[in-house]
């Protein structure tokens, strides 16, 4: 299986080797970030058919559109993810049905977005060893890696997104319509993952307008990619409402904006910016650490004011979040992925864990890393306004981008860290702007440091959670198969009762609320109260090195 799909990326990359036109070096860069992203891949061993988080929803509309060739959507997504599933659907068509399938199909996408980041960078003029640099830093992200193995909506939308950035940067630069046009077909697919494919050609037409000026032509180009993907999404809803009605969850703008000043909202907000200045701080350190006291160099006395009241200002965001860092859903304390089982939704038996003090300090590190953030990104943005012609014009198209992205990020209901990655590549490129640095021996050291540190915990903790769910989907075929325990009887968790949706949600008070009928039997990581442990399996973890196990525990 693992031979199949690796030969389907390779003729899957062929063609964009050639329409890039790659120069030698290109290729031997991205060639070695290939082999980066198999080898680290391999170590992991994302294998396993079994569903991850939330992609059991996703798996099941691609069952439903390979398996009986209909168009039937399960009602616990909020978003899109039309183009998902006919990729995935594409896939089990050749490949068969699996959940392994699904997860190597979103592995491709992976590093079809790798590409993408690189050719972005390259474009907004950094060299091609920083931004070789930038797309490890996305690669090593501990959300875009571990959702990369997954099938998660996530990672499919950030790499059809960034090939729609790419597309439209080039525009910005050519005036070239074709560019626009491929452009608008990936954010179109973008947007039929997520809706919010749509700030893409909403962020173009700022840049058009702003480049071509105010007439019916450029008025027309502008607008007419944001049309398009607003008429798919607004024509896909209609469908999705007349046929099966909208989820409750399903996302809206009329939802964003009803949120929008609310009792609480900009108290809300200063705690939500904390939290994404200790995620930034964390996850592009590999570029602001180096690249800080540079950066200060170079501005003039009154920017560097600036930058620091601004810092200081931000910095009492800080104060808001300090309590709920780290925030969850992909990253919990330690580890990656969340953990979905019964103890641990009531906070039981969630470790490996770090405890108060080294929580405190990596809130500590978490922090001034943030600060560094902001003292690196303020004068990156100020240079990118201040230089006239093509850096203003991605100036434009970025920051009409970033601010509407953040703005849906501190309006939205749910404030999911996984929601926090796709600012991550818009960033890296703010602050590759035209940068050509060759770092001096401390430089490189402290790009190596946290680069290696990021990888290492992005590695060790998606091996760690596939080791476990493999663990604990051992124990559930040993119920059902080996004992005969019919499913309705337990819970094991909340991507086996999604699956399965052998029960009714919120179905009593000391129940899990995921689809639990009986919880007669009881999967998880160790004694809950009124249980008894029936039988272990065991897993390999490696953060820290140990041996754990996934338990069956019988109801008293």
């Amino acid at each position: 299986m693992a031979a199949r799909i690796c030969l389907a990326t390779l003729v899957a990359l062929h063609p964009i080797e050639f329409t890039l036109s790659l120069q030698k070096t290109d290729f031997q860069h991205l060639a070695l970030l290939a082999l980066t992203w198999l080898a680290v891949l391999f170590v992991i061993h994302p294998a396993g058919n079994f569903p991850l988080n939330d992609d059991w929803a996703y798996a099941k509309d691609v069952w439903y559109l390979s398996q009986e060739g209909r168009l039937k959507l399960d009602d616990w997504p909020a978003m899109t993810r039309l183009t998902q599933i006919f990729w995935g659907a594409g896939f089990c068509k050749v490949f068969g049905f699996s959940h392994e399938v699904l997860r190597f199909s979103t592995m491709l996408l992976g590093f079809g977005g790798l590409v993408a980041a690189w050719h972005i960078f390259i474009e907004m003029g950094a060299s091609r060893r920083l931004a070789s640099l930038g797309t490890l830093v996305l690669m090593f992200n501990p959300i875009y890696f571990s959702l990369s193995a997954t099938f998660m909506t996530d990672v499919p939308f950030l790499s059809l997104f960034l090939w729609s950035t790419y597309f439209y940067l080039k525009s910005a630069n050519s005036g070239e319509l074709k560019q626009v046009i491929w452009a608008t077909v990936f954010a179109l697919l973008a947007t039929m993952v997520r809706q919010l494919g749509m700030a893409g050609p909403l962020a173009f037409a700022v840049l058009w307008l702003y480049r071509q000026g105010f007439n019916w032509r450029s008025l027309l180009v502008a607008m007419t990619p944001l049309a398009l993907c607003a008429a798919a999404y607004l024509g896909f809803t209609k469908w999705y409402e007349a046929t099966q009605g909208l989820p409750e969850a399903y996302g809206s703008l009329d939802k964003l904006l009803n949120r929008f000043g609310g009792e609480g909202y900009y108290l809300e907000c200063l705690r939500r910016i904390g939290l994404l200045l200790f995620f930034l701080g964390f996850f592009l350190s590999p570029v602001t650490v180096p690249f800080v006291v540079p950066q200060l160099r170079k501005a003039n006395r009154k920017l560097r004011w600036w930058t620091f009241g601004i810092t200081m200002l931000l910095s009492i965001c800080f104060i808001y979040a300090w309590k709920d860092y780290p925030l969850g859903n992909m990253i919990y304390n330690l580890g990656i992925g969340p953990k979905t089982l019964k103890d641990a939704a009531f906070w039981v038996n969630v470790n490996p864990a770090l405890g108060k003090t080294a929580l405190i300090a990596v809130k500590a590190v978490g922090a001034s890393l943030g600060i560094i953030f902001l003292l690196t990104l303020i004068p990156s943005i100020y240079h990118g306004f201040a230089t006239a012609g093509k850096p203003r014009q991605q100036s434009v198209f970025l920051w009409a981008f970033l601010l509407s992205y953040t703005g849906f990020l501190l309006t939205e209901l749910y404030f999911l860290d996984r929601y926090h990655l796709v600012l991550v590549p818009f960033l890296t490129a703010v602050l590759l702007q035209g940068q050509n640095i060759l770092f001096d021996k401390k430089q490189l050291l402290a790009a190596g440091f946290f680069l290696a540190i990021m990888a290492g915990y992005a590695i060790t903790a998606t091996h760690d959670y596939f080791s476990w769910n493999r663990a604990r989907w051992q124990a559930l075929h040993y119920l059902t198969d080996e004992m005969g325990v019919k499913r309705n009887q337990i819970d094991g968790g909340f991507e086996f009762n999604g699956w399965y949706k052998p029960g009714p949600k919120f179905n009593g008070k000391w129940k899990s609320w995921w689809w639990v009928d009986k919880d007669d039997y009881v999967v998880a990581f160790g004694d809950i109260r009124v249980f008894t442990k029936q039988k272990g399996f065991p897993y390999e973890r490696w953060l820290p090195p140990s041996v754990d196990s996934i338990y069956i525990l019988k109801h008293d």
